[in-house]
């Protein structure tokens, strides 16, 4: 047969063909099967080589932006921060022992409450930190605060001429002071105040009380990091309660009253400073930039191994992350929202954020909006929005935090009013509006936890003043039993002003 038909490979071939031909359908369908396969996994695989090889590419200087944001139109001389810089390195340490004791001294506790050791201890502590205090003062008597943020990886090569893991974001990486030591410093200010009672000095106790302040408000400053706008409204918060503690303590004249009442008008001339989320903001978009290619479908993807080396300096781990943990993340980046999606979410999210922290907690009540944030990033697919879950932080109670700061300030001035009409009157008045009237205050203060202002009334020959705290109801001035003394929300109690002594609480 094969003489008879010639060509014996197109034989072959014909024979071949007819095999194939003849094979039963599921075999057919399982080799299609198999070979659709291959060309998938050939095709994944050079999709993941596209992938993983992505490069960012940087087309804006966040860190330059913030830095201009947060520069205000002053000269070099009016700039407070090299002063904290310099008190902040002077500051030495509190002495320690082993039931760690020591944390009564930023506590609100009165001198005559210390052991002779402790106030031994406390006057070396104070006498020590001499150096570091005449910066803290030099500082709060400039008119401005800025500082110039400052990566990881400019820093590095500023001291050593390399740079290091110059592949992270910029504004994450800022290499942040020690704003706890500046907290410090401000309790040593309250305590110096607390001495000057002791010595009769009121006029200097107030001053050191409203140094307090003035570095507070330095540190609540726009564009300044999250940790540095709440760390500057608890040493705002101390030099407030300290203020309170001497006119509770000392016959204070109407001369001293009326000079501080002043000061403290003067010192928000813009008004009380609300959470400002700009640097967050721009640590996010600035993130984006470094971990994410541009351009393509979506804008963009995430970049698995810059999306790792973003990871490993979030968790502080210099060794980085395991294979393992490489193909997990190579898998998430894959299924992860793009460039542009990204960036409209977050900017959702920043924009209303921004609107809410305007609004008392009363008002977030009122409008079902105080566990916002956490309820939208909730709402959000963890792995498909995993840089917003892995780098937003939680903010609802930001918002509070601040109300909470600006009542404290606003009650400080009314009660510091109050104390002047007494003296000048012989009682105390009806109520506040009255002291309105009278130009002694210049507005009512509000309470952030409900419709109006803060709860005033006599009391004997007295008044009390609060405000209705967390559990939005009013108690009738019983003070709320929690370290913050603002209560909860299923805790009843109010927040008391005055008394001072029901309100010796915490500063923060």
């Amino acid at each position: 047969l094969i003489e008879q038909f010639g060509d014996v490979k197109l034989l072959g071939k014909l024979i071949r063909r007819g095999k194939k031909r003849c094979r039963p359908p599921w075999k057919k369908a399982l080799i299609r099967t198999a070979q659709a396969a291959g060309v998938l996994v050939i095709c994944f695989a050079f999709y993941t080589w596209w992938f993983v090889s992505g490069r960012p590419t940087i087309n804006t200087d966040y860190l330059a932006m913030l830095n201009r944001i947060s520069r205000p139109a002053a000269a070099d001389e009016q700039n407070a921060w090299p002063h904290y810089k310099r008190a902040i390195d002077l500051y030495v340490q509190a002495p320690e022992d082993p039931e760690h004791s020591w944390r009564m001294f930023w506590r609100d506790t009165s001198l005559p409450g210390l052991t002779d050791t402790k106030r031994a201890d406390l006057e070396k502590w104070i006498a020590d930190n001499e150096p570091a205090w005449n910066q803290f003062v030099a500082g709060s008597k400039k008119q401005h605060c800025w500082m110039e943020y400052r990566s990881r990886a400019q820093m590095s090569k500023a001291r050593d001429g390399q740079p290091r893991n110059e592949f992270t974001p910029q504004v994450f990486t800022v290499v942040l002071p020690s704003f706890s030591r500046l907290q410090r410093l401000a309790s040593i200010g309250v305590w110096r105040a607390k001495r000057d009672l002791e010595a009769s000095r009121v006029e200097r106790a107030f001053e050191e009380c409203l140094i307090v302040v003035r570095v507070g408000r330095h540190l609540q400053r726009p564009g300044s990091t999250f940790i540095g706008q709440l760390v500057g409204m608890a040493v705002s918060n101390r030099g407030h309660i300290g203020m309170l503690s001497i006119v509770a303590s000392q016959a204070v004249g109407a001369g001293d009253l009326a000079a501080t009442q002043q000061t403290l008008q003067r010192m928000y001339t813009g008004g009380y400073p609300m959470m400002d989320l700009e640097f967050d903001r721009l640590t996010f978009v600035d993130t984006v930039q470094w971990v994410f290619t541009e351009g393509g479908p979506g804008g963009g993807h995430l970049i698995p191994m810059q999306f790792l080396n973003f990871l490993a300096v979030a968790q502080c781990d210099g060794e980085g992350m395991g294979f393992d943990d490489a193909v997990k993340l190579t898998g998430l980046s894959m299924i992860h929202a793009g460039r542009d999606e990204t960036l409209a979410v977050a900017d959702r999210f920043y924009r209303r954020m921004n609107e809410i922290m305007k609004l008392s907690p009363y008002q977030k009540r009122e409008q079902e909006l105080n566990n916002w944030a956490e309820g939208y990033l909730q709402s959000l697919p963890r792995l498909r929005y995993a840089l917003l879950h892995v780098l937003v932080p939680s903010l609802d109670m930001a918002g509070d935090i601040a109300y909470r700061a600006k009542a404290l300030h606003e009650a400080t001035i009314t009660i510091l009013a109050l104390r002047r009409w007494q003296l000048q009157k012989g009682e105390y008045p009806k109520t506040l509006d009255e002291l309105v009237a009278a130009k002694y205050l210049t507005a009512l203060s509000a309470d952030p936890y409900s419709a109006g202002p803060l709860v005033y009334r006599r009391d004997g020959d007295g008044f009390i003043l609060y405000s209705v705290a967390a559990d939005f109801v009013d108690d009738g001035g019983r003070a709320a039993e929690t370290w913050s003394g603002w209560g909860k929300k299923n805790k009843p109690g109010d927040k008391v002003f005055w008394p001072v002594a029901k309100t010796e609480a915490a500063a923060n």
